[in-house]
Formats: C-alpha cells, structure tokens, sequence
C-alpha cells in the first residue's frame, strides 16, 4: 500500500500523470483465500467485509485518478502461468519442481488433497494473455476507470491435469486418498464465508507439499538434479527459508476444494483485430 501511495504521490509532484493507469491485483479480490465464493466471481461483486490488502489500493487509485483528472483500470488475474524464474507466485514452477523430483526418486505423482479439490473447476491466467489485455485496456476509451477480470477461456480441473502431468514427465499418478482416516481437516477461521452463507470453508489434508519439501530424500533427490543439470538459483526452493514460499502456494491452491471460476469478457468482443492478431501468432 505504501509503495503505492509513494509512487503515485510522486507521479503528481513531477507533473507526469499518466492517461491511463492500470493496477493489476488478482483473484484475492474475491477473497477465494477465505473460504468459498460467489460463482462465478465477477467484478460487480459486493466486496466481503474482511481485511483485504486490494481494497485500499483500489480506494486509493480511484480518489488520486478522480484528483488528477485521469482514468485508470484494475485487472484480475487469476494464478498466473508463465516463464519467469523463480517466480513463487506461479504455479508452474512448484508443480515441475515436484514432477521432477518424483521422477528422480522413481516415484509417482501423488495428489495430496481430497476427490472434491481433485473435482474443483478452476480458472488460470497465462502471462501472455495478461500482457495483452493490460495493452487493450490502457489503449481502449471504453474501458476507462473499470475493474476487469482476465483469464483463460478454458475452465480445467486437477483430476483431469493430473495426468497429463505425470505424462509429461513419464512416471504414474495416483488419484486422492480413499481412506477417510488418513485426512485431516482444517477450517477457516471466518464462520461467514465469502459467499454470504453456507458456513466456513474446509480444507482436508492427506499431506502437504511443504511437508513433502522438507523430507531429507527429497532435498538429496533435489541436490542430485541441481548436479545434474548444473542448475544455479537465487533462492532455492527447498531452503528452508524459502519452502513455504514456493509450497505454500502450491499448497493452496491444490487443497483447496471450492470452485475458483472468474467471469471476464471475451477478449474477440472487444480487443482489436491486430491485438488478438499478435496474440495468436505469439
């Protein structure tokens, strides 16, 4: 909030207010972190009363657009899909990582949540895409002072990934647990869910990926790829400062059982024609 506040206090005392400023948040707009919500999640959506670090940023960069009389637009994303390195808030990374050491170890790709996240219909968002619609909305007249969600059009769900994962990397997976006593079951702490109603949300654990990354045989497996492929990081994932960072994430967003749909407006209705063109050709 305060970088924000800094930059923007700035942009106005150098006199160098943009025509259109764009702020991109994410899903957690929609408090999906907090338990289960509207479905689909759309931008007319009330705001849930919880604390919520997007709510104040948004409040901030409607007020210095209204003062400095310029537009702005908010996007949201949902987990976003890309190549950057060491990125912990991509999903992609964490997954090839547990791919690839339960292929060193000869093992297969487990799932550690429940038949119900293993159903669970989500939306994701590929870096690309993104990069275009924030182009089309800044360069748009139609869409000023709007929040916009952005996702892929294609809705998938991790019983039907889990497969073409573990093929990618050619070993077996196995589907959620089976036997009841091996879960555990964690609720969150709001009564009220994002939705309105209906009770907290629950989670049910038959291991954890931060767990998983802690275990000595997969941080020797993970030594011996490091090796291998003379690979060198920043910030290895499997140091114990940095395991939850990568993990955690994984963490939650497989456990989590409920439905993460966004609504957004199909790009071909309103991009222009050599926009989707660069797109597709990308």
């Amino acid at each position: 909030m305060q970088l924000l506040s800094n930059f923007l206090q700035a942009l106005t005392l150098a006199k160098s207010v943009p025509k259109r400023f764009i702020l991109q948040t994410g899903g957690k707009h929609y408090n999906l972190h907090y338990g289960p919500t509207l479905t689909p999640m759309e931008e007319s959506d009330p705001r849930f009363p919880v604390s919520n670090f997007y709510y104040p940023q948004e409040d901030l960069l409607w007020k210095w657009s209204r003062e400095n009389n310029t537009t702005w637009n908010v996007t949201r994303p949902g987990f976003i899909l890309g190549a950057v390195r060491e990125a912990a808030m991509n999903l992609t990374y964490p997954l090839a990582l547990y791919a690839s050491v339960q292929k060193e170890l000869g093992q297969s790709l487990d799932f550690p949540g429940d038949i119900v996240a293993w159903d669970a219909e989500k939306h994701d968002s590929s870096s690309g895409l993104i990069g275009y619609h924030a182009e089309w909305a800044a360069l748009t007249d139609s869409a000023a002072n709007q929040a916009l969600n952005i996702v892929n059009g294609d809705s998938f769900s991790y019983g039907k990934f889990w497969p073409l994962l573990a093929a990618a990397y050619g070993i077996p997976y196995s589907v959620p647990e089976l036997d009841e006593s091996k879960y555990q079951t964690s609720e969150m702490p709001q009564s009220k869910p994002p939705r309105g109603f209906g009770g907290p949300g629950k989670v049910r654990v038959a291991w954890s990926f931060v767990t998983w990354a802690k275990k000595s045989e997969v941080r020797e497996a993970w030594a011996r790829l490091k090796e291998k492929h003379n690979l060198v990081l920043d910030r290895d994932p499997f140091a114990e400062e940095h395991v939850l960072d990568f993990f955690g994430l994984l963490d939650g967003e497989v456990l989590t059982p409920w439905p993460r749909i966004m609504r957004s407006v199909p790009m071909f209705l309103v991009c222009p024609q050599e926009v989707l063109a660069n797109f597709f050709l990308a």
